[in-house]
């Protein structure tokens, strides 16, 4: 259900559809990961398509330098997708793009303002998060007192624009 290369030296993914089809719901591509491709493949009607229609894939994060052509096409669920400043280049139809080659609707891209990803998110018509926005960095809490009023036993945190929140309890 979940890949996670964090652990691995240094790795380089080559052989396309290698994780076609199959039933991950997260990938995360930390910096030490690479792809064995080639920008001659963006004309080529074959392309990568490593993580092509995962159906029930609905989280990607990518830190490593390139996302190349079709990495991630046709996977119709994703919600998220956190890219850190690392990633600058990003193939055509690397994520976010239907068969038909509509947008996915559903998808929010969090990512860093004039870097390549708000550059795809631009080009694509894809809905951009720019994560070191001020508004982005807002922490909110809300509070529930315990028995004693005014001691809170759990703090909920959440930064604007991330889906998760993070609960500390006493």
């Amino acid at each position: 259900a979940e890949i996670d290369f964090t652990n691995i030296g240094s790795l380089v993914l080559y052989g396309e559809y290698c994780f076609a089809e199959s039933g991950l719901k997260e990938v995360h591509l930390p910096s030490n990961v690479s792809f064995g491709w080639s920008e001659e493949l963006e004309n080529n009607a074959d392309g990568s398509y490593f993580f092509v229609s995962c159906k029930k894939l609905e989280k990607i994060t990518a830190d490593c330098e390139s996302l190349p052509f079709a990495l991630f096409w046709c996977c119709p669920n994703i919600k998220s997708a956190y890219l850190t400043r690392n990633v600058s280049e990003i193939g055509n139809v690397a994520f976010g793009i239907n068969q038909d080659n509509s947008v996915m609707e559903e998808l929010t891209v969090y990512g860093y303002t004039a870097s390549a990803t708000e550059e795809y998110c631009a080009k694509y018509g894809l809905k951009f998060i720019p994560v070191d926005s001020a508004e982005f960095n807002t922490i909110t809490s809300t509070q529930s007192a315990d028995a004693t009023v005014g001691m809170p036993s759990a703090v909920t945190l959440s930064v604007a624009g991330f889906p998760e929140s993070l609960k500390l309890e006493s």
